[in-house]
C-alpha cells in the first residue's frame, strides 16, 4: 500500500503519495514520490435525518467512509451544511480554557461542566465545542478530560458527541481517497481506509496529548515528523528541472568549497 503524506497543518494542506518500496533493490531508484494536490481542511456535513443516522452509526463503527460520502458529506460551499474547520487544531486539548483565543473565535463554545447542560445549550443545528471526557462523564480536571464537539445535524435529533480525532480522521480518509484516485484504485477497495499516513506536525503541536490524538486520527497507522525538519529536507532536494538548479544546494556547495 502507498504511504499517504499530508501537510495537515498548512492553510491549504498538500497531499502526496509514496509508492510501496519494491522488493528488488535495482528498482528502488525508479520509484519516486508524487504530488497529488491540495485539499480542504474542512468537513462539511449534510443537515438531514439520514445524515444524523449515518454519522451516528459511523461513530459506532457500524458504517464506513463510503457510507458517509453517500449520506453525510457535503460540499464546503453548501450553505445548508454544517462546516467544521480545521479540527486538527483541537487535538489533545483537555479544557476549553487551554484553547488559543483565535481558535475559540472560529466556533461556538460552551464552558458548562455538566454534559447534559452542554448538550442542550444550543438547540440550533451546528457544532458547539465544550468540556467533556472520553466516556461522557463530568470532567474531573484530570487526563481523562477532553474538549469535545456537540454536533446537531437535525433539529429533531439530540446532539452527537464527537471527538476532534474522529473529525480529523475524516480528513485523513479524504486524503487516502485522493491518493487512491490518483493511482486509479477502485473507490470501494477495502484497503484504502488502511493506507498508512505520514503527517508533518508543527512544533507547537508536538506535545504528548496532541500527538496521541493525531495517531488515533490516523487509525494507528501514522508516521509523524516535525514540520520544520520536513521543510528543510524539502528545500535540500535536488531540482527535477535541470534548467532551474536548487540555489540553496548551490550556495551550500560554494560555502563548503571555500572552507
Amino acid at each position: 500500500m502507498p504511504l499517504v503524506a499530508v501537510d495537515l497543518y498548512a492553510s491549504e494542506p498538500h497531499v502526496a503519495g509514496f509508492p510501496p518500496k519494491p522488493r528488488d533493490a535495482d528498482e528502488a531508484d525508479a520509484v519516486a514520490p508524487y504530488l497529488v494536490g491540495k485539499m480542504k481542511d474542512k468537513v462539511a456535513l449534510k443537515t438531514t435525518e439520514t445524515s444524523h443516522k449515518t454519522f451516528r452509526k459511523w461513530l459506532s463503527q457500524s458504517k464506513g467512509y463510503l457510507d458517509l460520502k453517500a449520506d453525510v458529506l457535503a460540499r464546503v460551499d453548501d450553505k445548508s451544511a454544517v462546516v467544521i474547520e480545521s479540527p486538527q487544531h483541537w487535538l489533545g486539548l483537555r479544557r476549553l480554557e487551554d484553547a488559543p483565543k483565535d481558535l475559540m473565535k472560529k466556533v461556538a463554545h460552551d464552558d458548562s461542566t455538566s454534559p447534559a447542560i452542554a448538550e442542550e445549550s444550543s438547540q440550533e443545528i451546528g457544532i458547539t465545542m465544550t468540556n467533556g471526557t472520553l466516556d461522557g462523564s463530568i470532567p474531573q480536571g484530570d487526563d481523562f478530560d477532553r474538549v469535545v464537539g456537540k454536533l446537531r445535524l437535525h433539529d429533531s435529533k439530540k446532539a452527537l458527541t464527537v471527538l476532534p480525532e474522529e473529525l480529523t480522521g475524516l480528513l485523513m480518509n479524504v486524503a487516502r481517497h485522493h491518493v487512491a484516485r490518483h493511482n486509479e484504485v477502485a473507490e470501494d477497495d477495502d484497503d484504502i481506509d488502511s493506507y498508512p499516513c505520514c503527517v508533518a506536525v508543527p512544533a507547537v503541536y508536538c506535545h504528548d496529548s496532541s500527538v496521541e490524538s493525531l495517531l488515533d486520527a490516523t487509525g494507528g497507522t501514522g508516521v509523524l515528523f516535525q514540520r520544520s525538519i520536513c521543510a528543510l529536507e524539502g528545500a535540500l532536494l535536488p531540482s527535477a528541472d535541470q534548467s532551474k538548479p536548487n540555489l540553496l544546494l548551490g550556495h551550500l556547495g560554494n560555502v563548503l568549497q571555500a572552507m
